[in-house]
């Protein structure tokens, strides 16, 4: 084989190379373009009844959430009212109303859970039973174990 045969050859493998590359990295896009050029979306008014359920929705999440807010704000205030420096919690709280207003409840959520965790808790005493204290039977423990029959 010849040189030039052989500079071909490589050429082709390379371009082969590439294209296999281009395909399995954007062949998904290149796909859906063909798919929306083919079957674009049909324009159509906007239905009264979604921005009816839209809004309805949107309601029902401000009212958990701020149901949840109030009551960790009771919270953090009863934690500052202890001795904690509240402040850190109590911006964070106001922070997450105001995504809430702005309809992101998921960030505002998490920025509730993140209060939440950081609220101070009471240390629980933990004693061993003792023995005027009986352990608690499991009513599942005393049955005896039944053996299914199969179809053999």
């Amino acid at each position: 084989m010849t040189l030039k045969k052989t500079l071909w050859l490589g050429a082709g493998t390379l371009v082969l190379a590439g294209a296999a590359w281009a395909l399995v990295h954007y062949g998904g896009a290149l796909a859906r373009a063909v798919e929306r050029r083919r079957h674009p979306d049909v324009p159509r008014a906007a239905s009264p009844l979604a921005a009816v359920m839209d809004a309805d929705i949107r309601k029902r999440k401000l009212d958990a959430f701020n149901g949840e807010s109030r009551r960790l704000s009771a919270l953090v205030e009863e934690a500052g009212r202890s001795g904690y420096d509240s402040a850190p919690l109590r911006e964070r709280l106001e922070h997450a109303s105001r995504l809430a207003e702005e309809g992101r409840f998921s960030e505002a959520s998490m920025l509730l859970n993140i209060v939440e965790i950081r609220l101070p808790r009471s240390a629980e005493s933990v004693a061993p039973a003792g023995e005027e204290q009986a352990a608690p039977s499991d009513p599942k423990a005393r049955r005896k174990a039944r053996r299914h029959r199969s179809g053999r």
